[in-house]
């Protein structure tokens, strides 16, 4: 009795693993079929693009093999190059121009240490930051 209930489930587990390999040959079959189309389809477009890109580098050279190869006209001496902001000192200022930038802070010499050789030696004293206290 436990050898045919054995064989009973080995038949319904076959049976079961039967089916799902048919379901699985059929749904490879079917993309398959699908992915066929579609690398045809992707064929043709690129095949498409190639020969567009081939007709529009052609027009290309042939428009650029028939214009000419004279020199451009020269530009009208009104449009030549500015002078520099700096080198013309007599140019009136601009809206535009930045403000003049402040001399930077004067500081002053720290004071002589006194002869004693026997005290530790000062550390100097840093130069007051003149932006102390700005936005950042």
């Amino acid at each position: 009795e436990d050898v045919l209930k054995s064989i009973a489930s080995a038949y319904d587990a076959f049976m079961e693993l039967k089916g799902n390999l048919q379901e699985g040959t059929k749904f490879y079959n079917d993309l398959t079929q699908l992915l066929v189309t579609f690398q045809s389809k992707v064929s043709d477009f690129c095949f498409a693009r190639k020969t567009e890109k081939e007709e529009l580098l052609k027009d290309l050279s042939s428009s650029l093999s028939s214009m000419s190869l004279e020199p451009p006209p020269a530009s009208p001496a009104h449009h030549g190059a500015p002078a520099a902001p700096a080198a013309d000192p007599s140019r009136p200022p601009r809206k535009n121009d930045p403000p003049a930038r402040p001399p930077p802070p004067a500081v002053s010499a720290p004071a002589a240490p006194a002869a004693d050789n026997t005290a530790a030696p000062q550390p100097a004293a840093a130069a007051p930051n003149p932006y102390a206290g700005a936005p950042g």
